[in-house]
């Protein structure tokens, strides 16, 4: 009670600011997010996923930006979210699956640049 108090007052405060504890859980924003892309609102769910992993790495919000990017022929972007789903979660089939398929459809005759492996990013000169 007093949480939702302190909320309400904060809000009325500071309007719009996003006051820490206040707004929706990283778990119903994905949820949000992940909603928007099953039913094609892509550009509603890339903010989402993006908002999501401002606050840090997340395996499934990359993995859904890698299937946006996919989806719209941006391979190079596609694989990039796909390789930082598995640098967050190496076990995540899905992404690897996916990461395969981006690599076959990636145009004949472009130049894919170097995209660091997990490994080769965490790897000190």
């Amino acid at each position: 009670m007093n949480r939702l108090i302190a909320c309400g007052f904060a809000v009325m405060l500071f309007g719009p600011l996003m006051i820490a504890g206040c707004g929706p859980s990283v778990s119903q924003q994905r949820d949000q997010a992940i909603g928007a892309f099953r039913t094609n609102h892509f550009d509603e769910a890339r903010s989402g996923f993006d908002q999501i992993i401002a606050h840090g790495p997340d395996a499934e919000s990359y993995y859904y930006l890698g299937r946006i990017y996919h989806i719209e022929a941006q391979y190079s972007k596609a694989i990039i979210n796909y390789q930082n789903c598995l640098t967050a979660d190496p076990s995540y089939a899905s992404a690897k699956m996916w990461l395969k398929r981006a690599l076959e459809d990636f145009p004949a005759g472009r130049t894919l640049l170097f995209i660091p492996m997990p490994d080769e990013q965490t790897a000190k000169p």
